[in-house]
């Protein structure tokens, strides 16, 4: 999520979080507890901008969803 949210700052995509918009997207779900602090932003920026959504309603494992995103998002028509 890290390096997302740097490819989102680097191209001008800005999620214009504040420190309760952080905590409100995390606490969504249920293992958000569970983010490392150095990371809760990106994450937290990746789920606003629509990057991540989630494996289910309340779990935030997504390194399967999203590579399929990039996948989706980048195939050649």
């Amino acid at each position: 999520m890290t390096i997302a949210a740097q490819a989102m700052k680097i191209t001008g995509l800005n999620a214009n979080l504040t420190g309760s918009e952080v905590s409100q997207l995390l606490s969504a779900y249920s293992d958000g507890t569970l983010v490392s602090d150095y990371v809760k932003e990106s994450i937290a920026a990746c789920l606003k901008i629509g990057i991540i959504s989630g494996t289910s309603e309340t779990t935030q494992a997504q390194a399967k969803r999203l590579r399929h995103k990039r996948n989706d998002d980048f195939t050649a028509s």
